[in-house]
């Protein structure tokens, strides 16, 4: 399940790209060293647990932010509620924190399933990158929502699904990255900074060159794409699609459980 917003026809070519770089950049950001409070733990564990992010400081590439906090859900919060701050877990106990792990049950305190979503209170207004680790129980499903796109996330290859990706390890953690960019395509190829696209008008009708050769307007797309991957590898179905050019993250509940851990972005 995942949205799409249709591609913007080169028409509108100019104000896509102008609209997109009036993105304000958020003066609030926490300095990714605080987010990633370092917590040594009680030493009892086995070697593995205490080499463990869960068990020692995250690790964070330098340019990232972290997006979760060590010991509760600051930054997060549900549905048309208030920031999840100084809280371990949301009030139905469907979303907890436990030594930086973001864990997603199977069910709420009530013992009932069924979709749940917890969204960042920090949105996202520019291309950026966004990486996180996660483990997934035996055929547990759930989506990562980038603006208002759902990319699935969960145990891939014994639910029958995205069956290519040879690295995915059953039972352990995994790696998700996923691009978040404004592309500009001419028949269905990204440009980049080498090539020097113009469009302009006559007789009421676009004219566009791509390095001084005629293109059909109609070739000319410019759109927000998403594109994940998993252990380096694209999700074939999701890469790319189409996102919104704002909008925040999510981490959506469907069945099973989903560990989340080191959540970080960096701004392209």
């Amino acid at each position: 399940m995942f949205f799409r917003t249709p591609s913007v026809p080169v028409a509108v070519l100019f104000a896509v790209l102008f609209l997109a770089g009036c993105g304000s950049r958020d003066t609030s950001e926490k300095d990714a060293s605080e987010q990633g409070r370092a917590s040594t733990g009680s030493g009892n564990g086995s070697s593995n647990e205490n080499n463990s992010p869960r068990y020692g400081p995250p690790s964070i590439e330098p340019g990232f932010i972290a997006l979760t906090d060590r010991y509760d859900l600051s930054g997060w919060h549900e549905v048309n509620k208030s920031d999840l701050k100084g809280k371990a877990s949301t009030p139905d106990r469907r979303f907890s924190v436990d030594q930086g792990v973001l864990i997603v049950a199977d069910k709420d305190r009530d013992n009932k399933r069924g979709q749940k979503d917890l969204w960042t209170i920090r949105e996202f207004n520019r291309d950026f990158v966004l990486k996180f680790e996660f483990r997934a129980a035996k055929e547990a499903i759930g989506y990562i929502i980038v603006r208002n796109s759902a990319i699935p996330v969960g145990d891939y290859i014994r639910r029958g699904q995205e069956t290519y990706l040879k690295s995915f390890r059953n039972d352990d953690w995994n790696e998700m990255e996923i691009t978040v960019k404004l592309v500009t395509r001419v028949n269905g190829n990204p440009l980049t900074t080498k090539d020097t696209l113009e469009a302009t008008f006559a007789n009421g009708k676009p004219v566009v060159t791509l390095n001084g050769k005629q293109f059909d307007s109609a070739t000319v797309l410019v759109r927000v794409e998403v594109m994940p991957k998993v252990n380096g590898q694209p999700l074939r179905r999701y890469y790319p699609t189409t996102t919104t050019s704002k909008g925040s993250i999510a981490i959506r509940a469907i069945s099973g459980k989903i560990e989340y851990r080191n959540l970080r972005f960096r701004e392209l």
